[in-house]
């Protein structure tokens, strides 16, 4: 009997090794999902609790295991700065030890951790305490022949169980979500040692208009946040320093911050021939005007070429991809950079450009997220409706 080969239902075959390169989040999921299969099992279909009891904890606490250490791992890498780890972590089945490790990094990475770190601290430090190395649930004797559990646990009912690691489960899903999340906003590199993404935008909505800076209130909002957000003077110059240079934040002070790859003429140019060209469209299918490369669209193709650079069709590309709700302001830069370094013929890259659908409102979007007021305002003067700038 071959034990590990494919079947007739494919369905069933799992894919491990080179096959699909799973990861330790794999692993992880994988031991989670067991404990929700057998409670749920042995509470519904009322199996007896004495034989299962141990693989269901042990599953259980090797989740943990394996998300304290993938956690201490990611952390220490989202801000650059914080090694709390040592290089035995990855070998260690030491739960109290890794506990303390991860809240010690994430305590200095950012405090939007400590409420994820209380939901789930009372459940880990309690699996710590009845199974620190992860063999009282695996053997039934330890290394000196002692029976594991004799002293500590005598019953443990499968649906309280089963109710506890729920929400354990789930906050540690949600401190993943919360390590990814934050792991894109340090990402952006805009933050100080003292503050974050996050904290920053606060901050420069609180600042007043910089034209009032050099009045004597000044000093008194730069006292009030200090003291609300715990840093100190210096380290609030840091933050207006970055907020002075970000074009998103500082429109909250008052400053707009232009991008200089393409002129508010082209942009408004540009959306006025892509509407025009999208209404001629809706006389027929818009795919087959593309394939076809008839009427409007050869036109289009052709103004493109003409009259806008590498460099200002880059713009435009990244304009409409910063407007996605997944990506920062601060990707527009990047995101130009690298689309005129990925073409280098115009003709192919007014093709791509040309064939991009919903353009013309992504890029308005775009236009809003990096607060270009100037641009939008002209943009709207011209004639193209640009909706609604809640943020004048």
């Amino acid at each position: 009997m071959n034990l590990f080969a494919s079947g007739e239902n494919t369905q069933l075959n799992a894919c491990v090794g080179r096959n699909g390169w799973p990861g330790t989040n794999y692993y992880a999921n994988g031991f989670d999902s067991v404990v929700h299969t057998v409670c749920r099992d042995t509470i519904s279909r009322g199996f007896g609790p004495d034989e299962v009891v141990y693989p269901i904890v042990f599953c259980a606490r090797h989740r943990v295991e394996l998300f304290l250490k993938m956690q201490i791992r990611l952390i220490e890498r989202v801000r650059g700065h914080i090694t709390v780890s040592d290089p035995k972590l990855m070998r260690t089945h030491d739960l109290g030890a890794l506990w303390e490790m991860y809240v010690t990094a994430s305590g200095q990475c950012d405090p939007r951790y400590k409420e994820m770190v209380s939901l789930i601290e009372p459940a880990i430090r309690e699996l710590s305490l009845i199974d620190p190395t992860g063999e009282t649930f695996r053997y039934a004797y330890d290394n000196n022949n002692n029976k594991h559990l004799e002293g500590s646990v005598s019953l443990i009912n499968i649906e309280v169980f089963y109710s506890a690691f729920c929400a354990l489960s789930e906050g540690i899903k949600n401190a993943e979500i919360l390590t990814d999340f934050l792991s894109d906003e340090y990402g952006t590199g805009t933050y100080t040692k003292q503050a974050s993404r996050s904290v920053i935008e606060n901050i420069s909505k609180e600042l007043t208009r910089k034209s009032n800076w050099g009045k004597p209130c000044f000093r008194v909002v730069k006292n009030e946040i200090c003291e609300r957000y715990s840093i100190s003077q210096r380290g609030l110059s840091e933050i207006i320093d970055v907020i002075k240079s970000h074009r998103e934040f500082a429109f909250n002070i008052g400053v707009e911050i232009s991008i200089e790859d393409i002129s508010a003429e082209k942009i408004a140019n540009f959306l006025e021939f892509r509407i025009r060209a999208t209404a001629e469209s809706n006389k027929s299918n818009w795919r087959d005007v593309l394939l076809s490369g008839s009427g409007m669209d050869r036109e289009f193709y052709s103004f493109l070429c003409k009259n806008y650079s590498i460099r200002e069709m880059s713009a435009l590309l990244a304009l409409a991809d910063v407007s996605s709700p997944l990506c920062y302001s601060e990707a527009y830069d990047d995101l130009c950079d690298q689309y005129e370094c990925g073409e280098s013929d115009t003709a192919e890259f007014s093709g791509y450009l040309n064939g991009r659908s919903f353009i013309a409102p992504k890029i308005i979007l775009g236009l809003k997220k990096l607060r270009q007021i100037s641009t939008l305002k002209y943009i709207s003067s011209v004639g193209v409706d640009v909706g609604d700038l809640p943020f004048f």
